[in-house]
């Protein structure tokens, strides 16, 4: 898989990426993603498509996105993409960042592979997401690795 290292201190986890990144061609897609958020068009500063681990369609704005954005979601990979991808609406001034995810269907509360498409995105080396469920989510490059940190709790123990 593509995590192969995690430390737990306290309550937060902090995860190693392994994972080739790539960047994939949008062409012309672009500009039916564009007319798709047609109400957004002024705020959209990018769009970008990138796998870490997975395909995320980058769409950086300097805005959040308002709303339900699963009608966003479904309409691209539904009728503007070949395949289907996680789309990550991401506000490039204060980090926070939503994600509709593939196979879900629906937006969910967290998407760390997201967070680190997002941070690469942004051509930046150390971000603060705040992710849908309120919480911070840490994406980081140290010595040429990608590290996702971010809280973590117990919800069951086997006995």
């Amino acid at each position: 898989g593509i995590i192969t290292h995690a430390t737990i201190s306290n309550d937060n986890v902090k995860i190693l990426l392994k994972t080739d990144i790539e960047y994939m061609d949008i062409g012309e897609k672009r500009l039916k993603i564009d007319k798709c958020l047609s109400e957004y068009q002024d705020n959209i500063q990018n769009i970008l498509l990138l796998k870490v681990g997975v395909p995320h369609l980058l769409i950086i704005m300097n805005t959040n996105m308002k709303g339900n954005i699963d009608e966003y979601g479904e309409y691209i990979n539904e009728n503007v993409l070949d395949s289907h991808v996680n789309i990550n609406f991401v506000n490039q001034e204060n980090f926070n960042i939503r994600t509709y995810e593939r196979g879900v269907n629906s937006e969910t509360l967290a998407c760390g592979t997201g967070c680190c498409a997002a941070m690469i995105g942004l051509n930046k080396n150390h971000v603060n997401f705040k992710v849908k469920s309120g919480e911070t989510v840490t994406t980081s490059v140290e010595d040429g690795e990608i590290y996702l940190e971010g809280p973590v709790k117990k919800i069951y123990r086997v006995i």
